[in-house]
C-alpha cells in the first residue's frame, strides 16, 4: 500500500473537516460547484489598451508589476488575419503535423491520421467541424511567416525570451482543464472570421 505524504494527509484532513463542518452548519463554502473564480473577490480591473503599445510602456506598466493587460488590435497587421481560411491552411500547410486534444480534455485523446493525438493540418481541416477535437500544438515553423511579433514584445529582452509559438484551432466550444502555464506566457487569441 502506498503511503500518503504528511502534507497530503494534512490537506486531506482539512478538506474532510471542511466537509464535516459544512454538513453540520448547513453552509456550503463560497463558490462551491460554481464557475472557477467565484470562491473569492476579484483581484481587480484588467486594463485594456490599444496596439501599438510600446515595449517600454508595456514593461513599465505591466511586466515589471506582474499585472495582466488586454492589448486590443495586436494582430490587426498579421498576415494570418486575412489569409488563414480553411482553404489557405489546407493548400499552404496541409502537410504539417500537429497535436490534437478533445474539446473537453477530460474526454481522452482523439485520433488523427498521424495516430493518437496527432493529425495533419489537411486531415484536421477536413474533419474538425464534425469531430470532437481541436489543435493545440506548436505552430509549424513555416507558418511563422503569417504571424508577427507585436511591437510591445519586440525589444531585446522580450524578443529573446520567446521560446515557442503555440497554435490552437477549433470550431468552438473547447474547454481546458485547470492548469498552470509557463511563467512568462503571452497569450495571443484571435477570432478570425
Amino acid at each position: 500500500m502506498r503511503q500518503i505524504a504528511p502534507l497530503g494527509l494534512l490537506c486531506l484532513l482539512l478538506a474532510f473537516s471542511d466537509l464535516v463542518n459544512s454538513k453540520k452548519t448547513g453552509k456550503v463554502p463560497r463558490g462551491h460547484m460554481q464557475e472557477l473564480g467565484l470562491h473569492r473577490d476579484s483581484d481587480g480591473h484588467v486594463d485594456i489598451v490599444e496596439e501599438p503599445y510600446s515595449a517600454e510602456e508595456f514593461w513599465k506598466n505591466y511586466v515589471s508589476k506582474r499585472r495582466p493587460v488586454l492589448i486590443k488590435g495586436a494582430a490587426n497587421n498579421f498576415p494570418a488575419k486575412s489569409l488563414w481560411t480553411d482553404d489557405y491552411l489546407l493548400k499552404e500547410y496541409g502537410q504539417y503535423n500537429v497535436k490534437l486534444e478533445k474539446k473537453k480534455e477530460s474526454e481522452g485523446i482523439p485520433t488523427g491520421d498521424m495516430g493518437l493525438g496527432r493529425d495533419s493540418i489537411k486531415n484536421f481541416i477536413s474533419t474538425y467541424v464534425e469531430k470532437n477535437k481541436y489543435i493545440v500544438s506548436q505552430l509549424p515553423k513555416p507558418m511563422y511567416r503569417d504571424i508577427l511579433v507585436p511591437s510591445s514584445l519586440s525589444c531585446g529582452s522580450f524578443a529573446n525570451s520567446l521560446v515557442e509559438v503555440n497554435y490552437w484551432m477549433s470550431n468552438g466550444g473547447t474547454k481546458s482543464l485547470l492548469h498552470k502555464d509557463a511563467r512568462k506566457s503571452y497569450l495571443k487569441q484571435n477570432a478570425f472570421p
